[in-house]
């Protein structure tokens, strides 16, 4: 039996590309053609194919998305292979998490991209070396904003309420002597708090602390007035 495939494309000559490819396959037959995120779910309510291969950038930039998302939750059995000239991190997430089983790259040989089919119908999914690559730096930078979300948190609580007032006004960008100002101290004094505030959090500079704390946006989320 032949691998039943929807292609979901908005270039007519790409989509006339895939349409050969797959119909020059003796196990692969094309089941119908779209471009548009509309198109493509209607296309598949009424086939039923085996597999889906759906551009990223239809009608909308991230249209291929969010077929994706509703072909995923209508029809789960129908692997989606993702066709799309991006290689960027964001993309890539998003089409997993949206429900794509495979990622091809439109510049793969004709060779690479049948068996890319053949692997997904048998159920043999992998992950590309440039797509583990790039999934192992995402988690990895994840990982690491997680483990400075809670340390800087944690941590930020050790802070005297006058430590905090003070680091919050640096933060909305008021400069120490206008700190000094407002709370109706010396400048000195406002220096020895800044001084502590950066031992207790062990940063060597304001300028970085607030970058990171700006990063995290703990004081939108966690410590706001």
């Amino acid at each position: 039996m032949a691998i039943r495939i929807a292609v979901c494309e908005d270039v007519e000559q790409i989509r006339n590309y895939f349409e050969r490819l797959i119909s020059s396959q003796e196990d692969m037959e094309v089941v119908g053609t779209a471009d548009s995120e509309n198109g493509i779910v209607e296309l598949v309510e009424k086939t039923k194919p085996d597999i889906v291969l759906m551009d990223i950038q239809l009608d909308t930039e991230k249209a291929g998305i969010m077929a994706v998302e509703r072909i995923h939750s209508e029809f789960p059995d129908i692997k989606i292979i993702m066709i799309t000239i991006h290689a960027e991190d964001d993309y890539i997430f998003e089409a997993y998490a949206a429900g794509a089983v495979d990622y091809v790259l439109k510049t793969e040989s004709k060779e690479e991209i049948s068996e890319s089919i053949r692997r997904v119908y048998k159920n043999q999914e992998f992950i590309r070396p440039y797509i583990a690559k790039r999934l192992v730096s995402g988690y990895m930078e994840a990982h690491k904003m997680r483990q400075s979300f809670m340390y800087l948190l944690s941590i930020m609580t050790s802070l005297t309420n006058t430590e905090m007032e003070i680091l919050k006004a640096a933060y909305y960008g008021k400069s120490r002597k206008e700190i000094a100002a407002e709370r109706f101290v010396e400048l000195n004094t406002v220096k020895y708090h800044i001084t502590n505030i950066l031992k207790k959090l062990h940063y060597k500079s304001l300028r970085h602390l607030i970058s990171d704390i700006k990063d995290l946006e703990l004081f939108e989320n966690f410590f706001k007035d």
